[in-house]
């Protein structure tokens, strides 16, 4: 394929395609993620940029998917909407896909009654249960 009057070849293409497969199919991944474990594996910068382009075309790679998928699985270890958001940001996601998700976030009763929920099973030994509840 070529780009940017480069050549890429076909057989390594298709090898960062069996490599990023692989990868989307323990968990979802960002770009940003899966570029580096491409360049990790030896793949070029062009190689890795070509191979994740072609991975989001085909739609092995989803922005907003990963997003819903973050969202669940850090709510249900208890993080919060900001805590959540700002790891988003971290791992390169757009603030367009984060806002496209919102739904995908607990409503503000629903994250204090999950608050409410865990402090419930905790014991607190502290002389000031309120400041460690809240901390």
């Amino acid at each position: 394929m070529a780009k940017g009057g480069r050549v890429v070849s076909d057989e390594r293409h298709m090898e960062a395609m069996d490599k990023i497969g692989s990868l989307v199919a323990v968990r979802e991944r960002t770009c940003r993620e899966l570029n580096c474990r491409l360049l990790s594996a030896g793949f070029t910068q062009e190689e890795a940029q070509d191979a994740v382009r072609s991975a989001i075309a085909c739609d092995l790679v989803d922005e907003e998917r990963y997003t819903r998928a973050f969202i669940a699985g850090k709510e249900s270890l208890g993080w919060g909407r900001q805590k959540i958001a700002r790891k988003l940001k971290e791992n390169g996601i757009s603030e367009e896909a984060i806002s496209l998700c919102e739904d995908a976030f607990r409503s503000c009763d629903e994250e204090y009654e999950a608050a409410l929920r865990a402090c419930a099973k905790r014991s607190c030994t502290s002389k000031n249960p309120r400041a460690s509840y809240m901390r």
